[in-house]
């Protein structure tokens, strides 16, 4: 077969000859082009930086959204369910008593916003008196609260001569301030009409729920800072010439550590609050310390050596946080991830290093909701979800190293020995975040508790101070959930059940007082200014 070099390079073509035989003959590659338009090629980069460009013009047209009635002041966070503002009312932003609110922003084009709708169901659970302005979007909000009065009151929107800076809502809608009950059976039963209704402590009260066009609102009373930002300081370093990081335990973390009280307080309040959500049938499902606020104010005791190890055989009254030593406050927030116990589901946003293992296994292998609800119902308890993850939490802080730390760092700490900083990572954290590695690991520090809380150089585990911390933090991290300890067995558990003083509720409330009792914050929907 002859051939025909074209620029080196020849294909064969079947042609038809005389006589029905049939030949191959060499065609050059050039002639069998097409006059295709040719297509820039789409690389991965291009396609990933265009998507971050859409996010954020996204988020920079989110930011400049305004809510009326509302000044925003400055961002207090970023997260995957909205942006948190701090914000004043409109009339008091630039007075210098000025009324200061959290305002949780979320995009309705975003996923998140069902997690806010979520959040918002749970916030009117405890806190029915919260006004709400609707659209489609909460369209039988109300159908999920409970102890509620038995007559609705409906308020048009254009009687309150309400306004909304971006033009979103319009006159037709209206503010929501109860349902009637009859209409819209609740979840979980009522209590008797007999039996006050407690205004939740440690939790923090949702004042309002706006929707807008594009967003949905959460108005909150404004807390303290996050668990996570008053434990640790976290900085990125270079030794050696690598990159490398170092954590520094900040005064709270030192103070609890000089002051077991204050953490003992510390604990029972978080346990206080998941008592509450039990009552209410509600899992949070997603506690960690980034969910958890506090207000503290501490000073060494004086009459107490930080490493006394006869500090627990003094008399009980030195045990008792004294207002001069120290106080914390606790509040619990983000629901984004809760659910009722009667009708469990997976979180959808969820930290694994927080997460049971029982509950890892059915996010493993997506269960459905069917058979998420048969395995809870026989093997675990309403409580064992939210227990597991404050187990986690206590760990942390024993630890003295955030959880999920995926990387080695060093650890300054004044009370080491030796000048020589530790180096450890977090003894839950796994390569990706895999839930199978993390699961592996929740067993073996879970099998070797007081050993690995010893490598991580955090609290003293092993003084007198600690008799019976280590065994509660065992029974609040028990794998089998059916046998986890409750809140109310954790709060009489020897390492809790004396020499603590637990702080005043955030809202200046005290146990026992129902919901007709006079709310701290006056509500004026006229403006939806809660002040």
């Amino acid at each position: 077969m002859d051939t025909v070099n074209g620029g080196g390079k020849s294909r064969p073509v079947v042609r038809g000859g005389s006589g029905g035989r049939v030949k191959l003959r060499p065609v050059p590659v050039s002639s069998l082009s097409t006059n295709r338009p040719k297509t820039p090629p789409t690389t991965k980069s291009s396609t990933a930086a265009s998507i971050l460009l859409a996010k954020a013009q996204a988020t920079a047209a989110a930011d400049d959204r305004q809510l009326g009635g509302y000044t925003k002041l400055k961002k207090l966070g970023v997260g995957g369910c909205g942006t948190v503002w701090q914000v004043a009312t409109t009339e008091t932003a630039t007075s210098p008593e000025r009324d200061l609110f959290a305002l949780k922003q979320i995009p309705k084009g975003d996923g998140a916003v069902v997690s806010g709708v979520v959040e918002a169901r749970v916030g009117l659970k405890l806190f029915p008196t919260a006004a709400v302005v609707r659209d489609k979007l909460l369209q039988g909000l109300r159908h999920h609260d409970v102890a509620t009065p038995p007559l609705a009151a409906t308020v048009s929107l254009s009687q309150l001569n309400a306004t909304i800076v971006d033009g979103n809502i319009n006159k037709e809608q209206t503010i929501i301030l109860d349902y009637r009950p009859d209409e819209n059976p609740p979840l979980a039963p009522s209590p008797p009409p007999s039996a006050p209704v407690n205004i939740p402590m440690y939790i923090v009260p949702l004042l309002a729920v706006v929707e807008t066009k594009q967003d949905l609102w959460l108005v909150f009373e404004q807390g303290g800072e996050t668990l996570h930002n008053a434990l640790f300081d976290i900085r990125g370093e270079f030794l050696h010439g690598s990159r490398s990081y170092r954590i520094c335990h900040r005064p709270l973390y030192e103070a609890m550590r000089d002051n077991v009280c204050l953490l003992k307080s510390l604990l029972r309040q978080l346990l206080l609050a998941v008592q509450t959500l039990g009552a209410h049938h509600i899992v949070h499902a997603d506690i960690k310390p980034d969910n958890i606020l506090v207000r503290h104010s501490y000073s060494t005791p004086p009459t107490l050596p930080p490493h006394d190890d006869n500090y627990s055989s003094r008399p009980p009254s030195s045990h008792h946080i004294d207002p001069q030593v120290g106080r914390v406050t606790v509040q619990l927030i983000d629901f984004g991830s809760a659910f009722t116990s009667t009708s469990p589901r997976l979180p959808s946003a969820h930290t694994p290093e927080y997460v049971p293992p029982d509950i890892l296994e059915l996010l493993r292998t997506k269960h459905q909701t069917n058979h998420v609800k048969a395995y809870l119902d026989a093997h675990s308890r309403p409580h064992s979800f939210d227990m597991w993850s404050l187990g986690c939490v206590f760990l942390e802080i024993a630890c003295g190293v955030p959880l999920w730390l995926p990387f080695k760092a060093r650890v300054d700490s004044k009370y080491r020995d030796d000048k020589k900083p530790l180096v450890t990572g977090g003894l839950l954290a796994a390569t990706g975040r895999n839930a199978d590695k993390i699961a592996t690991r929740q067993l073996h520090v879970v099998a070797n508790l007081r050993k690995c809380i010893r490598e991580c150089g955090g609290m003293n585990v092993d003084s007198r101070r600690w008799v019976h911390g280590v065994d509660l933090m065992q029974r609040m991290l028990e794998i089998d959930p059916a046998q986890r300890i409750s809140p109310t067995q954790a709060l009489a558990h020897p390492f809790l059940a004396s020499g603590t003083v637990v702080s005043p509720p955030p809202h200046g409330l005290t146990t026992g007082q129902g919901q007709n009792a006079p709310h701290p914050v006056n509500t004026d929907v006229a403006t939806f200014s809660l002040r």
